[in-house]
């Protein structure tokens, strides 16, 4: 079949022509997670959404990991909201951020404790205060609430 009558093979714009749009890649993602084990979980009666953050947390350390995971965790609103986790396509921009000395929060563990009613700006804070530790930033937050919003007006750094 010949198709030369209809553009000559070039994928060049004429004038006044206006292509697709670029589809950017979504900043957060699911992430993969072993689903014989999700489907293990569920078995026990896990919610399908809890069990992926139970295996995804649980990371390879089997199924009763997980299971231990759900149990601890069985009272976080997050655990029934999706898994999601950065984008590892658009990462390259926040890993070099990270390895030049930036801190990119755990959008999970930035999402309990927004679900907690401390910001953005505050649960990130102190997850950075904290090293990634929810626990730790959890208290920490709650002890300083009242500090200003960023290190330079409390003296610069850490």
């Amino acid at each position: 079949m010949d198709l030369s009558r209809f553009g000559g093979g070039t994928c060049e714009l004429k004038d006044g022509e206006e292509g697709f749009p670029v589809a950017e890649e979504p900043d957060m993602v699911e992430p993969e997670v072993d689903m014989n084990m999700v489907n293990q979980l569920i078995q026990n009666g896990v919610p399908e959404m809890a069990a992926k953050h139970a295996v995804h947390n649980a990371g390879a350390n089997g199924v009763d990991e997980a299971i231990m995971w759900f149990y601890g965790n069985i009272e976080n609103p997050v655990v029934s909201t999706p898994l999601l986790v950065p984008n590892p396509k658009k990462g390259a921009a926040a890993n070099a951020s990270a390895s030049a000395g930036g801190f990119v929060a755990d959008p999970e563990s930035l999402m309990m404790l927004t679900s907690m009613g401390f910001t953005d700006q505050q649960a990130t804070r102190a997850l950075r205060k904290c090293e990634g530790n929810l626990e730790r930033a959890a208290d920490w937050v709650m002890c300083h609430m009242d500090d200003p919003d960023t290190d330079e007006e409390v003296g610069g750094g850490m």
